[in-house]
């Protein structure tokens, strides 16, 4: 993740070189406690996971900011310039759902999936920042 985020970012210097969906707002930041209160929730009463709890939250946390900053950083970025805003944030929405699909069981989940990276892509394209799309994706992580 970490290869794929880097070379990311670097052909996005080359490319667009705009950063500011990292531009934090302190109206979103605040919802922040969501994600804060499952992690806490999760360490306290974790049921048994192949690894140690505190390595899998950090592995979650880590990944979905890594996989926020490429799809709905860079790559939304990059459409927009070429697209328009409301393209991209449905091409985007399309590109991380079918990125996940290894990860869908069933037509039920393909359904949720779907629908909350509607929600992650307008939430980005309605605040031009990566953070509330982060908010729910980490929660979405946690939960599970």
């Amino acid at each position: 993740m970490l290869t794929l985020t880097g070379g990311a970012a670097w052909i996005y210097q080359l490319k667009v070189a705009d950063y500011r969906f990292l531009r934090a707002d302190a109206r979103i930041g605040v919802f922040y406690v969501i994600p804060v209160g499952l992690l806490i929730h999760m360490l306290t009463h974790a049921e048994s996971f192949s690894v140690p709890s505190p390595l899998y939250a950090a592995g979650m946390v880590f990944s979905a900011f890594a996989q926020d900053v490429v799809t709905f950083g860079f790559l939304h970025s990059h459409f927009e310039s070429l697209l328009g805003r409301t393209v991209a944030g449905v091409a985007v929405a399309g590109v991380f759902w079918a990125a996940h699909l290894p990860f869908v069981h069933s037509a039920q989940m393909a359904l949720v999936y779907a629908l909350g990276f509607a929600l992650m892509s307008f939430l980005r394209f309605r605040t031009r920042s990566i953070y509330a799309a982060n908010i729910v994706h980490v929660s979405f992580l946690l939960l599970g």
